[in-house]
């Protein structure tokens, strides 16, 4: 996302998976190159390069750091948990006490901050972790959910037959090699 010094948005950018927990560095930096140059498609290349960068994201800070740099010329690049990207972007409006950012997608967590300089944060340890409430933490309670009910610990449920129809697999057995020697974890 581009903004002004006032936190107006100028631009926002797209670009695919950069979470190097799951994809290969290379597969990251292109996705943030994706993303800078969207954003600055749709906000237009700024005349001078920007002032701050604020990055949030399981994405090791030299890579990122490096990438945006030669991407856009900015003079700062900051590392942020997830959370306190939303602190970032609200320093704009400072006339307001305090703040809130939920952030609930393939991770979650909730980040609340005040005007005093306090913050708090609940969640955001990752997948394995915490996450509660996220896309993946989802996933894997349900995952769980058909487990148990095949094992006869709960009573069967209709998340069976959707999950093996998605994942293409009819024996629950075949989820252990698709979670654990083909990538989906």
């Amino acid at each position: 996302m581009v903004a002004d010094e006032r936190g107006h948005i100028l631009g926002m950018g797209r670009g695919g998976p950069a979470n190097t927990n799951f994809v290969p560095e290379e597969t990251a930096r292109q996705s943030i190159r994706d993303a800078v140059a969207s954003a600055w498609v749709a906000a237009g290349r700024p005349t001078q390069p920007p002032k701050l960068a604020v990055l949030t994201g399981p994405i090791p800070h030299a890579l990122v750091e490096e990438t945006v740099r030669r991407e856009t010329g900015c003079e700062q690049v900051v590392r942020a948990a997830e959370g306190e990207g939303a602190w970032y972007a609200a320093l704009a409006w400072r006339e307001y006490a305090c703040g809130v950012a939920v952030d609930a997608g393939t991770g979650a967590n909730a980040y609340g901050f005040n005007r005093a300089g306090e913050r708090a944060v609940a969640s955001a340890w990752g997948a394995f972790l915490g996450d509660e409430g996220s896309g993946y933490w989802i996933a894997v309670q349900a995952l769980r959910a058909i487990v148990r009910a095949e094992d006869g610990r709960e009573p069967p449920t209709r998340l069976r037959e959707a999950i093996c129809r998605v994942l293409g697999i009819t024996d629950l057995w075949d989820l252990i090699p698709l979670l654990h020697h083909k990538g989906m974890c």
